[in-house]
């Protein structure tokens, strides 16, 4: 990951359903065909196998952008996700793609390796160990996406940050908190194209099931540069007018986005 931003007020007014339609064909081509049996899981002696679990159901994906945001938000996601590709071409990695598949896969499991003899209820610290098992695959998995993808985007709303003062801010989600974290101090990697071109340092930068239990995370954002609507529409029009009158130099769109907020000469 090069940079991350923190968006607030992302809002698309008429052009909604357009872009979230995009986005909606995006995000449907990234998701993959849920297996509904655990043989593919197992290996002989009957031990899950964690890292085909991990290739199968949380593949691998290429993408430009990875989109941090609540679960709640999930039609906004998609509908920037196609904002950005409809403008720029970009591919964006939105995180909720992986959570279903979270919820679905941990069923199965317990289905097969959790039940109680009366097969109505879950052994208590079997459904513990499978949920454990489950989450750290799945936070592996959103981890190498950050890694790999070259901006975070954190779509900062009423939903995600829920207690805000003037100090801090919190989120009830444990995964938009880890994915802030990551973002934080996951390793800096500057695109090849821009390393003559940096002007400064830069800084580093699925909700659990809906339940009755909720903990108060710190969500610290201070390492993500803001972002508004002002800032997107600024961003869009300069790469349309440099690639109108240069269409043949160098023209990668988030090099734009940079530039507007003084990153990259």
């Amino acid at each position: 990951m090069f940079q991350g931003f923190n968006i607030e007020d992302l809002c698309f007014n008429n052009d909604f359903d357009y872009f979230y339609n995009k986005g909606r064909s995006l995000y449907d081509e990234m998701s993959t065909n849920i297996q509904e049996k655990l043989s593919f899981l197992k290996d002989k002696k009957c031990v899950l196998n964690a890292e085909k679990i991990q290739s199968d159901w949380f593949p691998d994906i290429k993408a430009d952008i990875f989109l941090s945001h609540s679960h709640a938000d999930e039609k906004l996601a998609v509908a920037f996700a196609g904002w950005l590709n409809d403008n720029f071409g970009l591919r964006s990695f939105i995180d909720s793609c992986l959570w279903g598949y979270c919820d679905e896969l941990l069923r199965i499991i317990d289905d097969n390796f959790c039940e109680n003899d009366d097969r109505k209820t879950y052994n208590y610290k079997s459904r513990n160990a499978s949920t454990s098992i489950v989450h750290m695959i799945l936070m592996n998995a959103l981890t190498k996406m950050i890694d790999k993808t070259e901006c975070l985007i954190f779509l900062n709303t009423l939903n995600s940050i829920v207690l805000r003062d003037d100090i801090s801010q919190k989120t009830y989600s444990p995964w938009i908190f880890s994915e802030i974290e990551t973002s934080r101090y996951i390793r800096k990697i500057v695109p090849d194209r821009l390393k003559t071109r940096i002007k400064d340092s830069t800084k580093y930068f699925s909700t659990l099931n809906e339940s009755q239990i909720k903990a108060a995370f710190p969500a610290n954002t201070s390492h993500l540069i803001k972002l508004n609507c002002n800032d997107l529409n600024t961003w869009c029009n300069s790469y349309n007018l440099r690639n109108k009158y240069y269409p043949s130099q160098e023209g990668f769109p988030l090099n734009y986005l940079y530039m507007t907020k003084n990153i990259i000469s």
